[in-house]
């Protein structure tokens, strides 16, 4: 396989001190591959690094790419403020190898940034339309090696499916930086994982390296608990015999020459089981860096009836913008009820208005009496900076130190980090954190919107575990299919204003609208037909400078825009 990257020895220091150190590895010609590992371990700048954004601090990195084919996609994205989204993508245009315009268009379209974001500034664009523009114009140029950080982090579930698509038939290599389990499955075949400053690869999707990791981790934890275990015995062995051999040779007289004879054996033993001891300590297993999972008791507090939430016709607008419309439907104690649909369909005001932060225009929300709601937010951010987690999880559930521990260990804060305030905990820490408050609080009912948004891998496994532990009710928004995958008992899609309630898990109804597709079959085909057609008369029409192919170019590209639109709703 041709190599098109290689990093040889690479290294990297900040402030003194290396956060990587010997990284060697190379990407295959049409390789994708998933750079995974704990926030901050430098996954990020290794990027910067290959794309000269930034340098090394020793070792090099060779491309085997002809000018203008490596392609970039930072987590943070940076554009000039005063140009409009349209002026841009014209001079990104000129200074990339310039991307065809009705590749381009489709792209944007896919993504959520039609047309109607030509005249904005780009210095009004949020930091998810940002990301999803430069992601449109990486996706339509030509590219032999594409570098991806956190490519999916402001994409629904359609823009997901549309990214992985073009990276299945993307001819290039691909190296992703992604906390994205479903998405890494879908399109990586390697995983390369930074730990501790060190560089391991593993072949295959993330489930196959997250199967081996759980091998290892189990392996690690049984060696050092053999170990343990055997040192132990060790121990208490050589204990008990320098005790006998101190009374023997305490009692020891000239009638009793055996008793001397015998302490001298046994001290011969004491230096054999010593020497064994230190055997055993040379070649100690180290104690394994992953902790090792912890169940808690997640009882949910207070009685509840069978129903919780009841959604009954409503309706609500922002000004001339309608985001529901005659939206019904009922939560049941226990449920564990998932809500999806593409960005900008009114979840996340939907959760608000349940919580009576807004009133619907129309319609009624019922919220039961008895409910105890927990909620956790995109931002929301409840925690007092001075008080430690400790103090926070005792002060919010009134209870004992013990009990406060162990809630904190089964969401992975640990040792220090108990004592530390929680204004210097990561971003991650602190999530677990707030989910460590709600869950102290014995509330009934959790409303989560996006609890996995930003967060490590290790993060949002140890807050899945906790969640499988709590027996309440869970009204969860996420676009980690994952997640999606592993939580929920039913599902609420809201796309048009409207629910579609379907009585089951993720998977069962992804499978059912993947059968609505395959019914879709020959709609979807004609549409296509005419797509490629449309397509090809743009390349014409694009050589044409006339003002009458200027004219018929503008009607071509709102039909292929109308027809791009429809087929990602039949698909």
């Amino acid at each position: 396989m041709m190599t098109v990257l290689q990093v040889n020895r690479l290294a990297k220091r900040y402030d003194g001190r290396f956060i990587f150190q010997d990284l060697t590895f190379s990407l295959g010609r049409n390789e994708k591959v998933g750079l995974v590992g704990r926030n901050g371990c430098g996954k990020s700048t290794l990027l910067k690094i290959i794309a000269d954004r930034e340098e090394p601090s020793g070792g090099r990195v060779r491309l085997f790419l002809p000018p203008g084919q490596l392609g970039f996609l930072p987590q943070e994205v940076l554009l000039p403020a005063q140009l409009t989204v349209q002026e841009y993508v014209a001079f990104a245009q000129k200074r990339e190898s310039a991307p065809e315009g009705w590749a381009l268009c489709k792209y944007r379209d896919q993504l959520g940034l039609g047309q109607e974001y030509d005249a904005k500034l780009t210095g009004s664009l949020s930091g998810g339309e940002k990301t999803r523009l430069c992601l449109a114009l990486l996706m339509a140029q030509e590219s032999g090696l594409l570098l991806l950080d956190e490519p999916t982090a402001h994409l629904d579930t359609r823009g997901l499916a549309r990214l992985e698509k073009y990276l299945s038939s993307f001819r290039g290599a691909a190296l992703i930086v992604s906390h994205d389990r479903y998405f890494l499955d879908q399109t990586v075949s390697r995983i390369l994982e930074i730990d501790r400053g060190q560089l391991r690869s593993y072949p295959g999707a993330y489930s196959a390296y997250a199967r081996i990791k759980e091998e290892e981790s189990r392996a690690a934890w049984k060696a050092y608990t053999d170990y343990r275990k055997e040192r132990r015995r060790l121990e208490g062995a050589l204990q008990r015999k320098k005790q006998w051999a101190r009374h023997a040779a305490a009692a020891a007289s000239p009638r009793t020459p055996f008793l001397a004879a015998r302490a001298k054996r046994v001290d011969r033993v004491v230096k054999s089981v010593e020497r064994r001891l230190e055997r055993l300590d040379d070649t100690a297993p180290q104690k394994p860096w992953e902790f090792r999972r912890l169940r808690v008791d997640l009882t949910a507090g207070g009685k509840t009836g069978s129903k919780l939430i009841e959604v009954t016709g409503v309706g609500h607008a922002f000004g001339e913008r309608v985001i529901l419309k005659n939206v019904s439907f009922t939560i049941f104690s226990g449920d564990k009820t998932v809500l999806v649909g593409p960005n900008g369909a009114g979840k996340t005001t939907l959760l608000r208005l349940i919580r009576g932060e807004l009133k619907p225009d129309r319609g009624r929300i019922y919220l039961a009496p008895a409910a105890r709601v927990g909620y956790m937010g995109q931002d929301h951010d409840t925690l007092d900076p001075a008080l430690t987690p400790l103090q926070t999880v005792i002060a919010a559930g009134e209870t004992d130190g013990a009990a406060a521990r162990q809630l904190l260990g089964a969401l992975l804060i640990r040792g220090e980090q108990v004592h530390q305030p929680a204004g210097s905990l990561s971003g991650g820490e602190k999530k677990r954190l707030e989910l460590a408050v709600l869950l102290a609080r014995r509330v009934n009912l959790l409303i989560l919107d996006e609890p996995t948004n930003h967060l490590d891998i290790e993060s949002r496994e140890a807050i899945e575990a906790a969640l499988d532990d709590f027996n309440g009710t869970i009204l969860a928004v996420s676009h980690d299919r994952y997640f999606l995958h592993r939580l929920s008992t039913r599902v609420l899609a809201l796309e048009g204003g409207t629910i579609c309630d379907y009585p089951g898990p993720y998977g069962e109804y992804r499978q059912s609208r993947e059968e609505t597709r395959i019914d879709h079959r020959e709609e979807i085909l004609v549409l296509q037909n005419r797509l490629s057609f449309l397509s090809g008369r743009l390349d014409q029409l694009a050589r044409d400078k006339s003002p009458a192919a200027a004219a018929e170019r503008d009607e071509v590209n709102r039909e292929f825009i109308a027809i791009s639109r429809k087929l990602q709703q039949l698909k």
